[in-house]
């Protein structure tokens, strides 16, 4: 009888299902969930392995494989968490510098791993206006057609902005656009602001300008459209250039001093010879 009592409950054992284990799934948090490029913000996390590296990359919005930025770097505990401050991006890196893109305002991705297939849901996040302050911000382009927008056909130019505050004395601002032209200041005083930006394209000095205003708090977006300017020279050893300038200036004074002398001497000549055939005297023939 003790011996079918002991199969009975071997047979149990081996019957019965193996515990199912839950998986925990990593989290990833971030404080707040706005802010504005260069400002701290609060990253965190749950359901690590423990004592991991966890680094939290910054994506442009639905572009993970695309440029991106280090938001911050931590190490989990031995219960898998880990909290730590993070600074928004300016900048999202790629390949070449021409991929290196300005962080402006709007959507962006957060993606936490700590290796191959260990990582956290994706987190969204908003970049906008600084809690301190004003954010200036906008697209520099060169307008083709000339319509003032931003539209088929128009450049959009990786050029230098000069940023000056018109409203109380300070520095001024030159700010940067990255090859889709976007441009990004944060944070500045509130005032107002004005706009100037200069450049070469299609063999032509090109130009535009804008005022505008910001409060505390505000992203203030700015386009930029520049026009070809007129009777502005280019800079540098190129047609219209001063330097070309000059020297086609100086050819032509050559030219020109050239001519004259070549004309005055056939002049001379041509009275030379009428006043030789004035004193020529023909020989009398015999009669």
């Amino acid at each position: 009888m003790h011996s079918i009592l002991v199969l009975v409950a071997w047979l149990g054992l081996v019957l019965l299902p193996a515990p199912v284990f839950a998986q925990v799934t990593p989290t990833l948090t971030v404080t707040p969930n706005s802010a504005a490029p260069g400002e701290k913000v609060t990253v965190s996390g749950s359901g690590w392995p423990a004592n991991v590296t966890v680094v939290a990359h910054f994506f442009q919005a639905r572009a993970t494989n695309g440029p991106s930025a280090d938001l911050a770097v931590a190490t989990s505990d031995a219960s898998g968490a880990f909290s730590t401050q993070g600074t928004v991006p300016p900048t999202l890196f790629g390949p070449g510098s021409r991929a290196n893109l300005n962080v402006i305002p709007g959507s962006y991705t957060i993606v936490a791993a700590s290796g191959p297939g260990v990582s956290a849901p994706a987190v969204a996040f908003t970049v906008g206006p600084p809690r301190q302050g004003a954010l200036l911000w906008g697209t520099a382009f060169f307008d083709v057609n000339g319509d003032g927008r931003l539209d088929d056909g128009d450049v959009p130019g990786a050029v230098g902005v000069t940023i000056r505050n018109t409203s109380q004395a300070g520095p001024t601002v030159q700010a940067f656009a990255d090859v889709n032209g976007h441009y990004v200041v944060s944070p500045v005083a509130p005032g107002t602001y004005t706009f100037s930006v200069q450049s070469q394209f299609q063999s032509a000095t090109w130009s535009g300008s804008a005022t505008a205003s910001a409060g505390n708090g505000q992203a203030v977006e700015v386009d930029l459209p520049l026009h070809r300017a007129v009777g502005l020279p280019r800079t540098g050893g190129v047609p219209g250039s001063p330097i070309s300038a000059l020297l086609v200036g100086g050819v032509a004074v050559a030219t020109g001093l050239f001519l004259r002398r070549f004309i005055n001497r056939c002049w001379k000549a041509s009275k030379n010879r009428t006043a030789e055939a004035q004193r020529f005297e023909w020989p009398a023939f015999p009669s």
